[in-house]
């Protein structure tokens, strides 16, 4: 029995496991303990400055301290410490600045996009593209002429033989178109000396410009002829054995003079070669010279051309200082003064 249970407890006591090793920790306590065993301090602050690349910065930054302990040479060479905690002394903290550069160029560069966008928008493409200027048709209304109306009053005073209107619907060359109509109005018509009235298809009188202009025989031009002359005229016709003869009668307007008038006159008779020839009914031929001569007719002074047809003349003169009568024919100019 007292075997047995020698025998348990021997079993028993072989069982037991040993105590396990003793393992150190360390601790901050303990490190700061060992530390001051080693003759060294508590943890002393130590102030260290912040460098970054932008030197502006770096001398407006504060100072940061970090509380790292007081570490002895000893200590060190003892490996109280690791050697990271004594590499403290020379840790430099570099900031990043304020403003680094990518992040503060892009919004200036965007700005700076925009405004010479803006400009080339606002002022330089409006100078390479004008803007077009907008096309306003105006429709095209025909101009009528529209005549003066007047009524027609004749110079004549005396008897004539006859009178009758000469319908004019467009403009003609000339007086030698009117020929045949003119003929047929007098054949048959006893009488040398009829009065002839231009009438328009409306049956308005014609002005003297109208007149001289429809039949291109303006002598006088259309500026100086409305400036010293009356519109109203008088157109005649003298007939003899050779041939129908007009003749033209302008009054002067009030206040002129034929004595301020007459140079001007006669300067315009002798250049005006066309538009003498269409004052004729039949082609006068060529003019025998190119100067109007001197002469009388019924004591009044006169102006005359003689042409290559021998009957054909052109006579001009100024009577009872307001008229002034153009013929065809030096008889039919006679003839035009008997009857005022």
């Amino acid at each position: 029995m007292d075997q047995t249970t020698n025998n348990q407890e021997h079993t028993q006591g072989a069982n037991v496991p040993p105590p396990p090793a003793e393992v150190g920790v360390r601790t901050m306590a303990s490190d700061i303990a060992s530390i001051a065993q080693s003759g060294g301090g508590a943890p002393k602050p130590i102030p260290l400055k912040i460098y970054s690349r932008n030197q502006e910065n770096a001398k407006a930054a504060a100072a940061v301290t970090y509380a790292v302990p007081s570490i002895p040479s000893a200590a060190v060479r003892q490996g109280v410490v690791s050697s990271a905690a004594a590499e403290t002394e020379d840790i430099v903290i570099k900031s990043k600045p304020l403003f680094s550069k990518p992040s503060f160029l892009f919004p200036f560069l965007g700005v700076l996009l925009i405004g010479v966008f803006s400009v080339a928008y606002f002022f330089v493409y409006p100078l390479l593209n004008p803007p077009k200027k907008s096309v306003v048709k105006t429709p095209v209304v025909p101009v009528t002429t529209q005549r003066a109306s007047f009524e027609h009053k004749s110079v004549f005073g005396q008897p004539i033989d006859g009178n009758f209107i000469l319908e004019i619907l467009s403009p003609v060359s000339g007086m030698e178109s009117e020929n045949d109509k003119i003929s047929s109005f007098v054949s048959g018509v006893t009488g040398s000396f009829f009065e002839i009235i231009p009438q328009s298809g409306d049956g308005q009188a014609f002005s003297a410009d109208d007149f001289f202009s429809s039949i291109d025989g303006n002598i006088l031009g259309s500026d100086f002829l409305n400036a010293n002359f009356e519109k109203d005229f008088t157109l005649f016709l003298y007939k003899d054995k050779n041939g129908l003869w007009p003749g033209y009668i302008l009054q002067l307007s009030a206040g002129k003079s034929p004595i301020f008038l007459q140079k001007d006159v006669l300067q315009k008779m002798e250049s005006a070669l066309t538009e003498r020839a269409n004052l004729f009914l039949t082609s006068p031929g060529l003019s025998m010279g190119s100067q109007f001569k001197n002469g009388l007719s019924g004591g009044q002074p006169i102006w005359f051309l003689n042409f290559s047809n021998a009957s054909s003349v052109m006579a001009y003169g100024w009577f009872f200082n307001k008229y002034i009568a153009i013929s065809t024919s030096l008889d039919g100019l006679k003839q035009a003064i008997t009857h005022f």
